[in-house]
């Protein structure tokens, strides 16, 4: 099961899209207070996540709160964001540091082929059910 959390629904459905035709069980999530009420009850194998939707730091703050939570730090984190490429920001993580200050496991700049995106979501997947495959 993968969650899509993004504020943005044509975004998140057209992504769930993506998935499901791929043979990917994915649900949409309006915000990241959602997703992690239905994490805890039913934890995906994978959460997408936009670094910003309603405040500035929402998909942080979920990327953060699973980290923090027993059952749930072990779910791989996807931040999607289209940031840099709208406000030319360089926010852009260069190395495993930079992710693990992200709470992440990936990074993509939206927008995303559904190619690239597909191609993240089995490596992610690939590596939590193989805790010795290289990092």
């Amino acid at each position: 099961m993968v969650y899509l959390v993004d504020d943005d629904v044509d975004y998140c459905e057209v992504n769930r899209t993506v998935l499901e035709s791929a043979g990917y069980r994915a649900v949409c999530f309006p915000g990241p207070k959602e997703a992690l009420l239905e994490a805890e009850r039913n934890p995906p194998d994978l959460i997408i996540t936009d670094m910003m939707m309603g405040s500035l730091d929402d998909g942080l703050r979920l990327s953060r709160s699973l980290r923090d939570h027993a059952s749930l730090c072990h779910i791989p984190v996807l931040l999607v964001t289209g940031l840099v490429r709208e406000l030319g920001l360089d926010i852009v993580p260069r190395d495993s540091q930079d992710l693990e200050a992200l709470n992440a496991s990936a990074f993509l700049e939206k927008p995303t082929s559904p190619s690239r995106l597909l191609q993240e979501v089995r490596r992610l997947l690939a590596e939590a059910s193989d805790p010795a495959a290289p990092r």
